[in-house]
């Protein structure tokens, strides 16, 4: 079992051996065994951010840096890849801007946003700093 554990199935373990799922489960907790959870190169992956990655011989790298690179090099440094229009899920070249890290915070900051919202975040703010003075 313990050879085969990481590949296969409990199901497939299970009738090789004549047990069920459950007693192949607990034999290998005992024997602290663990699942091969290996991602081969090329297997793509949505972050708990949205974000799609892709595994690739160096590691994951987000779907949309690859794409960007493969077609005008490697990234600036200090620099982002963005979606025009905000849509992580809509991986094309003609969606994706390079930016500096500068004008990135310059377009995401509150500034930006009308003063009624504004003034609802800075409020945000002062409330949670209020109630985690409170806590310490």
């Amino acid at each position: 079992m313990s050879i085969n554990y990481p590949t296969m199935s409990n199901l497939e373990i299970a009738a090789a051996l004549g047990r069920t799922e459950r007693s192949i489960f607990a034999c290998a907790r005992r024997l602290k065994l663990v699942k091969a959870r290996f991602a081969t190169t090329g297997e793509e992956r949505v972050w708990q951010d949205g974000y799609l990655f892709r595994k690739t011989e160096s590691g994951w790298i987000a779907a949309h840096i690859a794409l960007w690179e493969q077609h005008n090099g490697p990234v600036p440094q200090s620099h982002v890849i963005m979606f025009k229009d905000g849509d992580k899920t809509r991986i094309e070249l003609e969606n994706l801007a390079c930016i500096s890290r500068a004008e990135q915070l310059t377009r995401y900051t509150v500034v930006n946003l009308p003063e009624a919202l504004k003034q609802v975040i800075w409020l945000k703010g002062a409330l949670t700093r209020k109630i985690n003075a409170n806590h310490n």
